[in-house]
């Protein structure tokens, strides 16, 4: 039984690859989970009934409750839409914390799956944009392919690079490959993989053209390159200046890159900060606002509901109760006592368990730095309210305790070893 919820598990983070997808109306990275909450059910009925289980257990349950106060106020059409959804977060993220603690998992064996995962991704963009660019494909066919297939919606505009025309695309899963970068370049790979990593991620966030995914890009490779030089120094190693002067290479080379005429890439990267289509969406985040912050002001207790919506402005015809302005959209529905109470504790969870045992200070940093990002993104995009927030914080989680591993590899501490290759008869992870 151990070994079918291993591969159910694992199953589901290769789901991922995927933006979307459904099955029986069920998404599949929700049929997944229930299915694995179903067997481990089945296999050991004593679940680990510790802080998290009992927080995103009355989250759900809190929840039902915003869910009635919308079905009474006639938002019946979203509510379904939006327990789904929510639901999938809360599977997820247990999922995410228990399996480990159960000796079920392996955090090698995920973080080596979640590696997979971020490829597929990153595989998969690359090809869908050389087929548009080359005009194998016309995006009249690819807009139907991801709306019936994937059930999800997909973001383009062309990008004009010199002579050739590029395709901006975005779709929900852009964001896993980015946080697992993140933590790749801390692992202990040669240093030429990482180069060709960053530069690969340079153009794949090229393609998704989303000003939070440039910075995101930005923040996170900074982040390594400080952390690098700050460990370098505190391990007493003098080849600081050799970094500093290749970084400085790098710079100018992306300076030449970026300032050459006939590519015009430094124009191309501005215009999607300050460009037509930005100033009309930053318009229409200014339209949400008003709506939004109305509505909240006529209930700001309680809200409208859980899955309610502004009626007089809609963004997402599927999923009406979608806003860019994601946390605004949280207060509509839920009012200031339920974001407190179904939102807030799913943040707090996700926050506390991924520092938790944490050893080194560097990974710590690591963690702190994409918990902010994953923080800040639904102030601009909607985010939160997915299955692909919950794998972000599952990478977080897995990863950061491979790294943690790796450490104690080198020190030779054989409890936090068995904890990470999931041996834990003698050693259990303790709250």
């Amino acid at each position: 039984m151990k070994k079918v919820i291993r591969a159910f598990f694992y199953l589901l983070i290769l789901s991922f690859i995927l933006p979307s997808g459904t099955f029986i109306s069920l998404p599949i990275k929700t049929a997944f989970s229930v299915v694995l909450i179903l067997l481990l059910a089945v296999y050991n009925r004593k679940f680990f009934f510790d802080q998290a289980t009992i927080i995103l257990g009355g989250v759900l349950i809190f929840l039902l409750g915003w869910a009635g106060l919308s079905f009474i106020g006639g938002y019946r059409d979203m509510v379904l839409s939006f327990l789904k959804n929510y639901f999938s977060i809360i599977l997820i993220l247990w999922l995410t914390f228990e399996l480990p603690k159960m000796g079920i998992i392996s955090i090698k064996d995920v973080s080596k799956i979640l590696g997979i995962v971020s490829i597929g991704i990153i595989v998969i963009k690359f090809f869908t944009c050389a087929f548009l660019s080359l005009e194998l494909i016309k995006m009249g066919r690819v807009y139907p392919l991801f709306k019936q297939i994937f059930g999800s919606e997909l973001t383009s505009m062309k990008i004009v690079i010199g002579p050739f025309v590029f395709y901006r695309v975005m779709s929900s899963n852009d964001h896993i490959p980015l946080v697992w970068f993140a933590f790749y370049l801390f692992s202990h790979v040669k240093l030429w993989k990482k180069i060709v990593l960053i530069l690969v991620m340079a153009l794949y966030t090229f393609i998704v053209y989303s000003r939070v995914a440039i910075a995101e890009y930005g923040i996170l490779l900074a982040t390594y390159v400080i952390v690098l030089l700050r460990e370098r120094h505190k391990q007493g190693k003098k080849d600081w200046l050799k970094i500093i002067i290749g970084s400085a290479i790098i710079v100018g080379l992306t300076v030449v890159l970026l300032t050459n005429k006939k590519l015009n890439l430094i124009n191309a990267i501005i215009s999607r900060f300050s460009g037509e289509s930005t100033a009309e969406s930053d318009q229409i985040r200014n339209i949400q606002f008003e709506y939004l912050w109305n509505g909240f002001k006529a209930s700001p207790i309680y809200g409208h509901g859980a899955g309610s919506y502004v009626k007089e402005f809609i963004r997402n015809s599927t999923a009406k109760y979608s806003y860019e302005l994601e946390y605004l959209s949280f207060l509509y529905q839920f009012g200031v006592a339920g974001f407190l109470l179904v939102i807030a504790p799913v943040m707090y969870v996700s926050c506390r368990y991924s520092l938790v045992k944490i050893k080194d200070s560097n990974v710590r940093v690591l963690i702190i730095v994409n918990l902010l990002i994953w923080l800040a993104r639904p102030f601009f995009n909607p985010s939160f309210l997915s299955s692909n927030s919950a794998i972000i914080i599952l990478i977080i989680y897995a990863m950061s305790r491979y790294l943690d591993y790796e450490k104690a590899e080198e020190k030779c501490d054989p409890c936090f070893i068995n904890q990470v290759t999931g041996n834990i008869e003698s050693c259990l992870m303790d709250e």
